[in-house]
């Protein structure tokens, strides 16, 4: 069976709060006696979209399970990907994801838009759902 556990809108802020029932979390499902396909973290992992916060996360994010963390709108592109992806060059495209698994494809598509607080999917996020899917065997 695949088993997959998402989080959401955990808006870490640097407070002790957020950060505490993130890790309370993230600890319990490390301690499961099995393994998890993923671990999905889907939007608002930040809750101002600051350096700080993404380096927050990038130290707090962390499981034994595969880990997928898409933005939400209250995340900020730049920063996500600086702060919590790493990289060193960040784009401002959409930070579509996707994890491939024995039996399983998970495809994150990120449906921010940068300083709005609605979402839309972008047509290149659709064309790389397209390619993701097309690409992908009926029998996962």
């Amino acid at each position: 069976m695949i088993v997959i556990a998402q989080l959401s809108d955990v808006h870490l802020d640097g407070g002790p709060r957020a950060a505490e029932r993130t890790r309370a979390v993230l600890d319990y499902l490390d301690g499961l006696p099995y393994d998890l396909a993923a671990v999905l973290v889907s939007g608002d992992v930040a809750d101002h979209g600051t350096a700080d916060e993404y380096e927050e996360a990038r130290k707090l994010l962390t499981s034994r399970h595969p880990l997928v963390v898409c933005p939400g709108n209250h995340d900020e592109r730049l920063a996500f990907r600086r702060g919590l992806l790493g990289e060193e060059e960040p784009s401002a495209a959409p930070v579509d994801q996707v994890l491939r698994g024995e039996g399983f494809v998970l495809a994150v598509c990120d449906s921010s838009v940068p300083g709005e607080h609605h979402g839309y999917l972008e047509d290149s996020t659709l064309e790389w759902l397209d390619g993701i899917l097309t690409a992908t065997p009926q029998e996962v």
